[in-house]
């Protein structure tokens, strides 16, 4: 439980970025490389993006469904800053 602690996710305004205290990552994925966004119910949410790649994302909390749910509305809010 204490690794959801040490992980988080930030929605900027032209990117996400992922930070890993834990594991002493960062990565910043720009939203114009960003196609989807999904999720498996024992797996975890992942980012797809433009070339097919997935980007699995790190668990920051107890429900994924609503991770990807609010990615997909970040998704679709900078949509029109594109």
């Amino acid at each position: 439980m204490v690794d959801v602690f040490t992980r988080h996710i930030v929605l900027g305004s032209d990117s996400i970025h992922v930070f890993s205290i834990s594991d002493f990552q960062a990565q910043t994925i720009p939203r114009a490389e960003i196609d989807s966004v999904t999720w498996e119910k024992d797996g975890g949410a992942s980012l797809i993006l433009r070339g097919g790649k997935a980007v699995g994302l790190p668990s920051v909390g107890r429900n994924v469904q609503g991770l990807t749910n609010t990615i997909r509305a970040w998704l679709k809010r900078t949509e029109i800053l594109l």
